[in-house]
Order: structure tokens, then sequence, then C-alpha cells
């Protein structure tokens, strides 16, 4: 039986609202041995409710980006050390995929989002505020072409 599916029964059985930490955890002695990073992958595709910890930074839309950074940004004043290492760690990983990406629109959206990130890392509490106004600017350029 394969991990996703593995993980969709786990689900079902277990019947947790929202996969924290904990939950995570069960999820990867049942699955064992799975990576990290496969795991994270298999709970993202699951769309089972995620805690925002276990979520981390979506990179696979703005909108994705947007609503998990000031999610965040919410939780940075109980959980700095935490937050800011998630938020760091997906900045780099875009930065690695930058490097790979050649489709011109992809580059310019994930340009877009490491300069997000950036933004967050050094002002989490005006991230909101900021991305706000910013994506007003992107959707009057584009408007304007």
């Amino acid at each position: 039986m394969g991990k996703k599916k593995q993980l969709q029964e786990w689900l079902t059985a277990a019947d947790v609202a929202v996969v924290d930490a904990a939950a995570r955890d069960r999820i990867a002695q049942a699955l064992a041995p799975v990576s990290p990073r496969h795991l994270r992958k298999l709970l993202l595709e699951s769309e089972a409710a995620l805690d925002p910890l276990i979520e981390g930074v979506r990179q696979d839309s703005l909108d994705h980006a947007e609503r998990t950074l000031v999610t965040l940004s919410t939780l940075y004043p109980r959980l700095p050390r935490e937050t800011r290492a998630l938020v760091i760690e997906a900045k780099d990983h875009a930065r690695l995929a930058l490097k790979r990406t050649r489709d011109s629109a992809r580059r310019r959206e994930k340009e877009e989002l490491i300069e997000w990130m950036i933004v967050w890392v050094n002002d989490p509490a005006l991230f909101p505020t900021w991305v706000r106004l910013r994506r007003q600017v992107i959707e009057s350029r584009s408007t304007a072409l």
C-alpha cells in the first residue's frame, strides 16, 4: 500500500480535526520510513486541516503564500523562533527552486514570493498591511497591460 493511501486511512481512523505536531509525529511513525519533506508533501496533498506550523509557507500560488504568511504573522508574537525558522526555510527553498525555474512567468512569481518572505522576516507585524498594498500594486499592473 502506498504512503498516500496509508495517510488517508490514518486520518480517517484517527479522526483528528487539525494535524498538529503531535499528530504529525504519530503519522510519521505510522508511515515509517518517510522523510519529513515527503510527509509534508503528503499532508499538503491530503487536504487535511493543518496547524499553521505544520503547513508552513505555501508557495504554490500568491494567494496561498499570502494566507500562510499572514497566519504566521499572527503567530509570531507567541512563537517567534518557530515562525521565523519556517519562513527562512521557505525562502531558502524558493531561492533554490528559482535557480531551476526556466519559465519566465513562474520565475517572476518565485521572485515575488522571495521578496514577500524577506519583508516578512524583516517585520512580521508589518507584513499583512504590506502584502495587501503590494497585491494592489500587482493587480493594478496586470490590469494596465
